[in-house]
């Protein structure tokens, strides 16, 4: 559901793009952020309940290097795409990859409903792991803190490297191909490092210090996360 949210937020942006509409091209990017964050959310729990365990911190590592790759690409063809064509045409072809993962959404949700054919024991919420609104008052002053930090953080971080592209060449005087590939650099280092990062988590284990959670030992895994 998320996932279709977000590819119509895109292409609601792309055709905003292409008719150089500002108003189309904001609620795209309104309706797109509200699938994207949500999505995110979707996807770690995704990947604890199929990798549970001492290999839950590699699993979140590849999947954040997939999805830094997809930055990296984004840096280094958007401006030659709108450059040989138009800004509309690098647009869609951002829609296209959302497409994409659209289809392996639609994928992931036949194989998940195999797996609770398979084994029903694990795919099956009880009414104990399931959220409560009345469960945010057990939340102790660390985990605030952290979601305090992420917000602060994700609040300058990246709209610091969006604009980042647009102050390389009109501060610095790189070209547009230049400052794609300068734009990506952040996305390279953590692509490589993120799973090789998550591999030593799992051997190490304290998450906790090294990251943003820790994982609980507990006999129903659609309950990972404690603070």
């Amino acid at each position: 559901m998320f996932t279709v949210i977000l590819t119509a937020g895109q292409f609601l942006f792309s055709v905003g793009c292409a008719n150089v509409n500002y108003g189309t091209m904001l609620a795209g990017r309104v309706v797109f952020g509200l699938g994207g964050e949500c999505m995110s959310v979707a996807q770690s729990a995704i990947v604890a309940n199929w990798f549970k365990g001492k290999e839950l911190a590699f699993a979140f590592g590849i999947n954040l290097s997939v999805a830094r790759l997809g930055s990296v690409g984004n840096g280094a063809t958007q401006p030659s795409f709108a450059r040989e064509h138009s800004v509309g045409f690098a647009s869609f072809m951002g829609f296209g990859v959302c497409c994409i993962s659209l289809c392996s959404a639609i994928i992931l949700v036949f194989v998940d409903r195999w797996a609770e054919k398979k084994d029903k024991s694990t795919l099956k919420l009880s009414d104990e792991d399931k959220f409560k609104i009345s469960d945010l008052g057990k939340f102790k002053l660390p985990y605030w803190l952290l979601t305090a930090s992420c917000l602060f953080i994700y609040m300058t971080i990246f709209p610091f490297i969006w604009l980042s592209n647009s102050m390389l060449v009109d501060k610095y005087g790189f070209n547009k191909d230049q400052a794609g590939f300068l734009y990506s650099t952040p996305y390279i280092i953590s692509a490589v490092a993120s799973p090789f990062l998550g591999l030593a988590l799992d051997k190490l284990g304290r998450r906790a210090i090294f990251s943003k959670f820790k994982l609980l030992k507990s006999t129903s895994f659609n309950s990972v996360y404690s603070f």
